[in-house]
């Protein structure tokens, strides 16, 4: 669905909006929580260098945005408890793990967001299960146990694609230049993006050639250029998976 807009090379960048597995709203928040994590990673570590000894860290680096941000890798949005997702109930749990000097997480045990009775249960069985730790290690460079401090900040997401409809409409002249751009519907759109579009549409910007392509016009079957009406649907519908048929 994704290559779909990017052939068509829409103008309109709202489009791509609820493609984005982040909007900027929660890219935002990402951003801040790296900052957040990275500043605590840097103090961590700094605790150790008199002595060059250094503090266990997570080493879940799969699907993380930095190293720093490894709770993100190993808990999933689909771990969301739905028991806390009925009972609205969101926010940040703080854990503290005792690693062995092997970097197994022996134990686990909540520290902060004990009022988060649902969350709070289900972050210590994530850790103990999937966390990976690169374990401490003494003033001898050797690897010791010690106790890790960590924290996962449970939000509610779902996914960003909605159900719509769209229709534009252009005229790609005989230079290969897009014109006269319309919209013949726009059917359950999001209202920022509605906004956006006419927002566009008002700075007169034009509608796109195929795979962006301003300046290469259609040609007959001679190969004398052309101007052509091009009408767009685009169609996004949400529907259960069917059953999978047993064998």
């Amino acid at each position: 669905m994704k290559n779909t807009f990017y052939t068509l090379a829409l103008p309109f960048a709202v489009f791509a909006a609820p493609l984005n597995a982040h909007p900027v709203e929660e890219a935002a928040e990402v951003a801040i929580e790296e900052a957040e994590a990275a500043i605590e990673a840097a103090d961590a570590a700094a605790e150790g260098v008199s002595d060059g000894t250094r503090p266990p860290f997570l080493n879940n680096s799969e699907g993380a945005r930095s190293p720093f941000l490894n709770n993100y890798a190993f808990i999933k949005q689909a771990d969301y408890p739905v028991a806390a997702w009925q009972a609205e109930e969101t926010g940040r749990v703080s854990y503290s793990v005792e690693v062995s000097a092997e970097g197994k997480p022996l134990s686990c045990k909540i520290t902060d967001g004990v009022d988060l009775t649902i969350l709070a249960a289900a972050t210590c069985p994530l850790v103990m299960e999937r966390a990976e730790f690169r374990p401490a290690t003494d003033e001898d460079g050797e690897n010791v146990a010690a106790t890790y401090e960590g924290s996962y900040n449970w939000r509610k997401r779902e996914a960003e694609m909605p159900q719509m409809s769209v229709t534009f409409q252009y005229l790609h002249d005989e230079l290969g230049v897009s014109k006269d751009c319309k919209f013949l519907k726009m059917e359950n759109i999001p209202e920022k993006m509605r906004r956006d579009i006419e927002r566009d549409k008002a700075r007169g910007k034009l509608c796109p050639g195929p795979a962006g392509k301003q300046g290469v016009p259609y040609r007959d079957e001679n190969g004398v250029p052309i101007a052509k009406l091009v009408t767009v649907d685009f169609n996004v519908t949400l529907a259960d998976p069917e059953a999978a048929s047993p064998e």
